[in-house]
């Protein structure tokens, strides 16, 4: 009988429990990219939006290097890592992943 390595169940056994498959699949996922400080591990993860006003397109090709430039030099000085982001003719959705010192705010 094989052991999976996180939870001591067996194989074949692990799928039958959806909150302990939840549970292996994240940590399966995210393992690698956890940060890691002196006495804690932590991974903070922010899907922002942000939208012009009445949904007016002005985010055309100049204008958006423009802003995407300014995201990247933003989220570099704050050591913010940009997992993922699009930009559109009225909004912005960057995903990114924050130290745990950053506020959502700032």
């Amino acid at each position: 009988m094989k052991i999976s390595c996180f939870f001591n169940v067996p194989i074949g056994e692990w799928e039958k429990i959806p909150r302990l498959q939840a549970k292996t699949l994240v940590g399966l996922r995210n393992y690698a990219k956890l940060r890691k400080i002196s006495h804690s591990v932590y991974d903070l993860n922010y899907h922002l939006v942000w939208i012009t006003k009445y949904r007016k397109p002005v985010f055309f090709e100049d204008v958006a290097q423009l802003l995407r430039d300014l995201i990247r030099e933003i989220c570099k000085s704050l050591d913010i890592e940009i997992i993922k982001g699009h930009v559109s003719k009225d909004h912005v959705h960057p995903f990114v992943s924050v130290p745990r010192s950053c506020l959502l705010a700032r």
